[in-house]
């Protein structure tokens, strides 16, 4: 947090960064996600960790004529409940390197990588809504909400977030179940309290489970995103407000805000380092069970692996020169992992003037040919200004 707060004091320009320093922008948040991991893993149960180094440094590779740049993360922390001086290596990773802020070398070829255009944190679907967490997002379908692996009853979670006897709280429950068709299942409350301590394992109190969802879904970066993607101020970041502000979203939703930059950002590290969140994410759920995990078992290989086979064809790929396309700042506006987008990418929306180069929108593969002009500016947050 103290990273990400001085990053955004001190290193970023008044009007906001140039997409052709957003890789580099980026990459030097490794050291920042990496922090962000371990104490949210930690905070899970009573703050158990406590990094003692992290400790990144460059390597080189040969596999006989290919080379590659990697760059080595090694996470040390003590496990407070056991000891105050034992070392143990939570977890040992590489990266790619960014090589002049601009390219990567794996097996002897040069990959500029492209900029991925996402949703902002509330993601609005005709038929759901997904609730976007670094570690542990919410996705609210109309029978189910998917949660750290479970499929709860969608009238479950808004029941247990929202009062019958508030009339704000119940307007708001009315909508979203109107909106999404969700199917209400009555309850009471002393059997509503005990079919989440089954799942959660926490108190049977509402104030106990409403504090555990909050404290798996919101890390530190997650407020944040939240906080300044829709002007909210620090004490406003509940589930109650989230919800409201997904009202909000869906209430003024048109199709053509699925190419509406106001409700995108761009990311580069975050899509390299999704294999190492959803790691986090799943032993953050044992830690708040009560275990004390101080090891995680992860191929080191496991980001380079991603990139390959995930984020590969998404990414400008050069073996010859890896500047012929520097300065074409190729974005793909699907989600990391996605294969198809709407035929709706290839039209033009005002938001993309000066933005988006028109020529390079494709009807014919949408979403895969489209370049960030390079006067664009960026906030922060990848927000675009």
């Amino acid at each position: 947090m103290n990273l990400l707060s001085k990053h955004q004091t001190e290193d970023v320009p008044e009007n906001g960064i140039s997409v052709s320093n957003f890789r580099k922008n980026q990459y030097d948040l490794i050291k920042y996600f990496i922090e962000l991991s371990v104490n949210y893993l930690s905070k899970q149960n009573d703050d158990y960790l406590k990094i003692d180094k992290i400790l990144i440094s460059k390597t080189q590779e040969y596999i006989s004529v290919n080379n590659n740049n990697l760059t080595q993360i090694v996470v040390n922390v003590i496990n407070t409940k056991h000891s105050l001086t034992e070392v143990k290596t939570l977890f040992k990773i590489y990266i790619p390197t960014l090589i002049d802020d601009s390219f990567f070398i794996l097996n002897g070829n040069y990959y500029v990588p492209t900029l991925y255009i996402i949703d902002k944190p509330i993601i609005m679907k005709k038929n759901s809504i997904k609730l976007t967490s670094l570690f542990n997002s919410i996705t609210i379908y109309d029978r189910l909400i998917t949660f750290i692996g479970a499929n709860i009853p969608a009238s479950h979670f808004l029941n247990l977030l929202l009062s019958d006897n508030n009339q704000e709280e119940l307007n708001l429950k009315n909508k979203l179940i109107n909106f999404f068709n969700i199917q209400t299942i009555p309850i009471l409350d002393n059997e509503l309290y005990k079919y989440f301590h089954n799942i959660f394992g926490c108190d049977e109190t509402k104030e106990k489970i409403i504090n555990y969802i909050e404290t798996i879904f919101f890390d530190g970066y997650t407020k944040l995103l939240y906080q300044y993607c829709y002007n909210l101020n620090e004490n406003e970041i509940t589930m109650v407000n989230i919800l409201k502000m997904s009202i909000k979203e869906r209430s003024q939703m048109k199709i053509t805000d699925f190419i509406n930059l106001n409700y995108k950002r761009l990311i580069f590290l975050e899509a390299l380092l999704i294999p190492l969140f959803k790691r986090i994410g799943y032993y953050a759920t044992q830690t708040a069970r009560g275990f004390q995990v101080d090891m995680i078992k992860m191929d080191q290989m496991e980001l380079i692996k991603h990139f390959h086979i995930n984020l590969h064809s998404k990414f400008i790929y050069d073996s010859v020169n890896a500047y012929s396309g520097m300065l074409q700042h190729k974005v793909n506006m699907l989600n990391p992992g996605s294969e198809n987008a709407p035929s709706i990418i290839a039209d033009l929306h005002e938001t993309h003037f000066q933005k988006i180069c028109p020529i390079s929108i494709s009807n014919q593969n949408p979403g895969e040919t489209i370049y960030i002009t390079p006067t664009t500016k960026l906030d922060y947050f990848g927000q675009f200004i």
